[in-house]
């Protein structure tokens, strides 16, 4: 062969060997870049698990305060129940306060009727007794 040809080869080849060397470049950067990307990951499915277990335990809160919730309807119910026996014991004792109400004033006008009748009777007595002190 040629020298030139041999030359030429040889460029050739020192040219691939760049080549090859800044490809190798490359891969290395790349591998780095994977390496990388790859803690990354790790990072976020770490992130994920935490994140699961969080809204597990938000899950279980929430059960938790449903729970409370149905148990504070279940109390309301049963305060308003009372509530209700309650207003209707509050108007029967309204009617009977009434009604007593009216009794005593009944009773009132009776009593004040019978103090005039003492009052009459004692006045006739005294000027029957007065009477019977000027016969005598």
């Amino acid at each position: 062969m040629s020298e030139a040809l041999l030359r030429e080869i040889l460029q050739e080849i020192g040219g691939l060997k760049s080549e090859i060397t800044g490809m190798k470049s490359e891969v290395t950067e790349m591998k780095s870049e994977i390496t990388g990307m790859k803690t990354e990951i790790t990072g976020i499915k770490t992130e994920i698990a935490g994140m699961k277990s969080e809204i597990t335990g938000m899950k279980s809160e929430i059960t938790g305060m449903k729970t409370e919730i149905t148990e504070m309807k279940t109390e309301i119910s049963e305060i308003n129940k009372r509530l209700d026996r309650l207003e209707l014991e509050q108007d029967q004792i309204k009617i009977a306060v009434f009604e007593t109400n009216d009794s005593v004033k009944q009773l009132k006008n009776i009593q004040e009727s019978q103090q005039e009748i003492i009052e009459l009777l004692s006045v006739r007595s005294i000027q029957q007794e007065a009477t019977l002190k000027r016969i005598k």
